[in-house]
């Protein structure tokens, strides 16, 4: 497969919107009740877990017509920015809202990956407190950081199952397989949909450069960001690893702590030290919420 006239970067800039919606999340926010003193907390609950619809109220909540004094990076917080009649003028549009329906195991796995990589990374943040890193922005940045995949499988799902089919096993192979077929890879879509959609900075260089994994300029690129970003590549391979090793249930703490280390804290340039015998005490427990959280979206 070849990059064509039809899937070049500068073709997709031109067509990306907004992402459609899973079924059951657009007939999650169908069924809230605007006049329910808690509409508002189940539509962040719902914003929270989904990353199409996360992207959509973070394009709202800072756009110009919502004018925020700072860049609003946490989910929740954008959907209270959104204010009532911007979620109710949302709402009613509703009906005209596209919808995903992914059907293959890879599709499915895309939202898994996904939510997965966004409770990793605010785990990290919240477990670390010395890295000083907002676990709402890790968790958020988490959650978006493969939105380039899902631009190309709304927009073009064919070269989406295509590279899903190839034998990558870590998120670098993923990298080097979209850009050998391609020409670009998701990194470079997901940039060109965030700064479409006026995300704030923070989340849009993660989305960037989560698979730069060469040193980057500290004269350009702060610690903050720098941590924020290995925060984000860490808890990507930590899902995907996890998605590989079937039988990572299967091993005694000291050899899973072993096998993250290998595969994923190694692949990090520089990564920043955390407490690694509670991120694997924690896994198990991470993996379960992850697990309700598909079956929640029917995607289970």
């Amino acid at each position: 497969m070849t990059t064509n006239n039809k899937l070049n970067l500068d073709n997709i800039y031109k067509r990306i919107e907004n992402l459609p919606l899973l079924p059951s999340v657009l007939n999650d926010l169908m069924l809230l009740d605007l006049n329910s003193n808690h509409c508002m907390e189940r539509l962040k609950d719902i914003s929270r877990h989904d990353p199409s619809l996360a992207a959509r109220i973070l394009r709202i909540a800072n756009s110009a017509h919502a004018s925020p004094i700072k860049p609003i990076t946490d989910i929740q917080q954008a959907v209270v920015r959104t204010g009532s009649d911007d979620t109710l003028a949302f709402l009613t549009k509703l009906h005209v809202v596209k919808v995903f329906t992914p059907v293959t195991d890879d599709e499915r796995y895309l939202w898994r990956h996904s939510i997965e990589a966004a409770y990793f990374a605010e785990y990290i943040a919240q477990a670390n407190p010395k890295l000083n890193i907002d676990p709402k922005l890790a968790y958020t940045c988490g959650l978006l950081h493969d939105i380039g995949r899902f631009v190309l499988f709304d927009i073009a799902s064919k070269a989406f199952d295509f590279i899903s089919s190839k034998e990558w096993i870590n998120p670098k192979e993923l990298s080097d397989t979209e850009s050998h077929f391609l020409g670009f890879d998701h990194a470079e879509v997901g940039n060109l949909a965030a700064e479409r959609w006026h995300l704030p900075k923070d989340i849009t260089l993660a989305i960037k450069l989560h698979h730069n994994y060469s040193q980057l300029n500290p004269n350009e690129f702060p610690e903050h960001f720098v941590d924020l970003l290995h925060v984000i590549q860490l808890s990507d391979f930590i899902s995907i690893f996890l998605g590989n090793k079937t039988n990572w249930q299967m091993l005694k703490q000291h050899r899973l702590l072993d096998e993250i280390k290998s595969n994923c804290i190694s692949k990090i340039n520089k990564c920043p030290t955390i407490n690694t015998i509670d991120l694997i005490k924690n896994i198990p427990l991470i993996v379960d919420k992850v697990n309700d959280r598909m079956k929640q979206l029917h995607l289970a």
